[in-house]
């Protein structure tokens, strides 16, 4: 075999070929074996030993090989041959039945084929490299969009690595024969091109969504979570700190996503936003974002949202524009209602958990208002109330041991302090009552008697000292106790008062009583008053999803942190994480349809042991037969690719022979 380059009409850079010469009937004849394109890098001083040590590969023969450079090349032309497309096959002969020698039977060029499989399978039925199409994307743009989208779904690499992640996955297999070629340049590119047609792709993508699912979006869920940077992020102009940042990185800057999304939890539409961006204030924005794509805002389903968004000109926007809505409120509205929780009858129902949850329905004039006692959230939040509390005391527990090696304990400095633990843990410091009592020394002799001079002297200097702050309680309390003990009989004409400082926390028993009693309360509200208090209830836990989507989103889909330095490469890694949590959550849609529970998480993670190899026979007739298949599924893969109503042995094989 040898090296050769060609021009044809598609490039007008010559294409390197892998070439095989023969002898048929007594003529020479050549055969292209493989062709590398146009951009393989095979420097030409060293094709010709690359391409005795792929000939020695392709035979099963031992070889020696010159360099690592050189045996490099060599696996990667030997493994293009093996994954190409079976039309492209050099060699290609059908063998019934041949004899083989097992000892010498080997397998190589191992791949990561299961997740791989199911993600491109389910693009496939997203029909996305339709709507690519319809966008103009090339062919290989397309390819790497899938690749990036996949490596997001399956990985969360960063773009500089995927390239190496496509050569542990069985990209060339089932995406492209040329994906392990491709640069990480190429990967930035597509991050760009993706973001500037989010709109319609976005909109595409649920359209297919709905139609493969028949779904009927009656309502909306919305919510807001956000991304923080690590490292500069200077050039991002929506990168901004916030006080109130949900992972508790107020050390870094974060931009805003608000998702938007159906009551199956997929993703209608997003937005990003500035990252001092309130829940609040953003819902003006998002109604007139997504009413175009009902026909305006009189079609709009029923919004449902938490109560960070809620406020009182949130509700006038809402009944101004007529929008119907199932609400949370906010605790200073609860209270209201404190004497209904206590007093009111409620029915009892329970949610997915078998925990119970008790509802009363008080209908008003313009809103109805849906009181809850949830058991499974008073145990919540008693759990987190709890946790607080033993760490607010610890912390006051051991400032009250400093202040005793303090030795001049200032009363501003330490309520000071005591105000910033106060505001650390001001969820539950607001149940305790607080105080500071500073230290006190001083003397008195109980009669008139005659007292050792030197014990006096010692006294008066110590009491000196306490009053110019130049001793601690600690060590104060030492020096007495010593005296004491060696001039005991004079130390018993006089009363000495040594009281430490002290701080006293005890619990305010009436405000904790009521925040136990009202634990696990919470308060819906809504405009629309055809529906029970069930039916509200139900549709407003839905907004569990839009809770399991941002976890998704940023525990297995790499939303965060983000590195990027470009605003439209932040916004492209966003829609690219949007992008794989709509195939994630179509798995997982299809998968609870068939009554299975796995999430994405645990399908990756069974998946992950189905592989594609190459397997190569030694031939008694001295031939070698390559085979590239996926391995035989266990039972755990079946059952994953049975639910999905995905064809396993229907899986590219190709077969060569040398």
């Amino acid at each position: 075999m040898f090296f050769r380059e060609t021009f044809n009409k598609n490039s007008k850079y010559p294409v390197l070929q892998l070439i095989e010469s023969k002898r048929i009937e007594g003529q020479p004849r050549q055969k292209i074996v493989v062709s590398l394109g146009s951009d393989y890098p095979i420097p030409k001083e060293l094709r010709k030993e690359v391409a005795r040590i792929v000939t020695e590969k392709l035979r099963g023969q031992k070889y020696i090989f010159s360099s690592d450079e050189v045996e490099k090349h060599a696996e990667n032309v030997v493994l293009k041959i093996q994954q190409n497309k079976p039309a492209k096959k050099f060699s290609m002969v059908e063998t019934e039945a041949t004899e083989i020698y097992p000892d010498q039977t080997t397998h190589t060029q191992d791949r990561i084929s299961g997740p791989l499989i199911i993600g491109n399978e389910i693009w496939n039925r997203l029909k996305i490299d339709g709507i690519l199409e319809n966008l103009s994307f090339k062919k290989r743009h397309i390819e790497v969009a899938k690749i990036s989208i996949l490596n997001r779904l399956i990985s969360q690499d960063a773009e500089y690595a995927i390239p190496g992640w496509t050569k542990t996955y069985a990209t060339n297999d089932i995406i492209s024969n040329k994906s392990e070629n491709y640069g990480k340049d190429i990967y930035y590119t597509i991050s760009d091109k993706l973001f500037a047609h989010k709109d319609k792709i976005e909109k595409s993508v649920y359209r297919n969504i709905k139609s493969l699912f028949s779904l009927n979006n009656s309502i909306i869920l919305y919510d807001l979570t956000n991304s923080y940077f690590e490292g500069s992020c200077e050039g991002i102009k929506k990168a901004e700190f916030n006080g109130n940042q949900k992972e508790k990185r107020t050390d870094c800057k974060q931009i805003v996503v608000a998702l938007i999304l159906d009551g199956d939890g997929f993703v209608i539409t997003h937005k990003v936003f500035n990252g001092k961006m309130s829940d609040a204030k953003s819902l003006k924005q998002i109604i007139h974002l997504i009413s175009e794509d009902y026909g305006g805002i009189v079609n709009l389903p029923t919004l449902i949202f938490d109560r960070g968004v809620t406020s009182d000109q949130n509700i006038e926007l809402l009944n101004e524009l007529q929008i119907k809505y199932i609400i949370a409120s906010r605790n200073n509205l609860e209270s209201k209602y404190a004497p209904d929780f206590k007093n009111e009858t409620f029915t009892t129902i329970k949610n997915g958990q078998d925990q119970r949850v008790e509802i009363y329905l008080k209908e008003e004039e313009n809103e109805n208002y849906l009181l809850c006692k949830s058991e499974g959230r008073a145990n919540k939040e008693k759990a987190i109330r709890t946790k607080k509390e033993v760490q607010m005391l610890d912390k006051l527990s051991s400032y009250s041991k400093n202040i005793l090696n303090i030795k001049k304990v200032n009363r501003d400095e330490v309520m000071e302090k005591i105000g910033k633990i106060k505001q650390e843990f001001k969820s539950v410091s607001q149940f305790y009552a607080i105080e500071f009592s500073a230290p006190e020394f001083d003397f008195t002799v109980k009669s008139d008697v005659k007292i050792n001079k030197t014990f006096m002297n010692i006294l008066n200097n110590r009491k000196q000292k306490f009053e110019q702050n130049e001793i601690t309680f600690n060590k104060l309390s030492s020096d007495i106790q010593k005296i004491v003990e060696k001039y005991k009989k004079d130390a018993d004409t006089i009363e000495i008062k040594l009281t430490p400082p002290r701080l006293s926390f005890e619990t305010i028993e009436e405000k904790m009583t009521n925040k136990t009693e009202s634990e696990g309360h919470y308060l819906l509200r809504t405009n629309r008053q055809d529906l029970s208090d069930e039916n509200i209830w139900k549709i407003y836990t839905m907004l569990a999803k839009i809770e399991h989507a941002f976890r998704h989103l940023k525990t297995d889909l790499g939303l965060r942190p983000n590195y990027h330095l470009i605003d439209s490469r932040v916004e492209g890694h966003i829609f690219i994480s949007i992008l794989a949590y709509q195939i994630l959550q179509t798995i997982e849609f299809t998968l609870r349809d068939k009554d299975c529970t796995y999430s994405w998480n645990t399908v990756n993670r069974i998946m992950t042991s189905h592989t594609y190899s190459t397997i190569v026979m030694q031939c008694k007739n001295g031939k070698t037969i390559h085979i590239r298949k996926a391995g035989e599924p266990e039972n755990s893969h079946k059952e994953i690719y049975e639910m999905l109503d995905i064809k396993w042995n229907k899986l590219p094989v190709s077969k060569v022979i040398f």
